[in-house]
């Protein structure tokens, strides 16, 4: 049974799936988190058919913290959704992945600078992330994730997802936001994504260029993370061949209609420019040297021009 609410919680929720490898590190971490709120543990399994699941019970025996919810496979994108969903109040909801590690401190900082932001901003729904640590899956380290180097705002975060689920945390008011809403999964391209533009439209976002997680890149991991600038590309060019520009234009249609009452009329306008541009060349290249969307680094931005040029956002 999952407990009730209780002041200054946080409830930490996570989605497995075949993560026998490294899912006790994670569960490990996370218990280890030195913070002076209660930090309750929810998962949902995946559907794995390996041996996850009787980890799992295993750490809900030993600790009254731990809920597991066996669930059917339907993916990490409404896997987390579910667990949104059918999580109990609480104070701050963290997303997990299930093959990473928090450093001690992870969620005592993200806690602080929402409380700095709500006393600033009371009412408000907000969301906080940050940097990650790149290591390989023997914990040797790679680099960091991209760290801001411009301002952050929905043209930048409409077409890049700067802000990895496994950093994000949020309150009780963008919660309510989202089990508010009857969410088409399929036009989700990124879970994290989503919720970072919904905050983005709806209340804040607290950006921390500092790494509280290692975030492990392994063949074994979902969407994974070029390394350098080379890797980088060539991980952007086959993700286009399998169609990703095709589905963050069909989430950013779906973000447009669904946030169209609370989107700033400027925003909107951006938007449907994107969207009624595609049609041919010549209309793409009028709307491209006038766009407002643009990514962290500038070529990376103007990659994304030539990518728009191409077709690469296309239906």
């Amino acid at each position: 049974m999952i407990p009730g609410k209780c002041e200054n919680r946080i409830i930490v929720l996570l989605s497995s799936y075949n993560g026998e490898k490294y899912i006790e590190a994670q569960l490990d971490s996370i218990l280890g988190q030195k913070t002076d709120a209660r930090v309750d543990i929810i998962v949902r399994d995946d559907g794995s058919t390996d041996g996850t699941l009787g980890i799992l019970r295993r750490y809900e025996e030993e600790h009254d913290n731990i809920t597991v919810i066996e669930g059917s496979n339907v993916g990490f994108v409404r896997s987390f959704f579910t667990l949104m969903k059918e999580a109990p109040e609480a104070d701050y909801y963290a997303l997990s992945d299930q093959d990473d590690k928090w450093l001690p401190d992870k969620l005592q900082c993200a806690v602080t600078a929402l409380k700095r932001a709500e006393r600033k901003f009371p009412g408000m729904p907000l969301l906080y992330g940050s940097s990650s640590y790149l290591v390989r899956s023997d914990m040797k380290p790679l680099g960091e994730t991209q760290k801001l180097i411009r301002r952050m705002t929905v043209y930048n975060t409409l077409i890049q997802n700067i802000m990895r689920g496994h950093t994000q945390v949020f309150n009780a008011g963008l919660r309510k936001i989202i089990c508010g809403m009857d969410i088409a999964y399929d036009k989700l391209y990124a879970h994290d994504q989503f919720l970072l533009n919904i905050a983005m439209i709806r209340g804040r976002v607290i950006f921390e260029n500092h790494s509280y997680t290692l975030y492990r890149q392994s063949g074994d991991g979902v969407l994974g993370y070029g390394i350098g600038p080379l890797q980088w590309l060539r991980k952007r060019m086959e993700r286009f061949q399998k169609g990703d520009g095709r589905k963050i234009a069909l989430q950013m249609r779906y973000i447009a209609d669904l946030e169209r009452e609370h989107m700033k009329p400027e925003v909107r306008r951006e938007l449907c420019r994107f969207l009624e541009c595609r049609k041919n060349v010549l209309s793409r290249i009028g709307y491209i040297v006038r766009t407002r969307l643009y990514r962290q680094k500038r070529t990376e931005s103007f990659l994304f021009r030539l990518a728009y040029i191409a077709g690469k956002y296309n239906d």
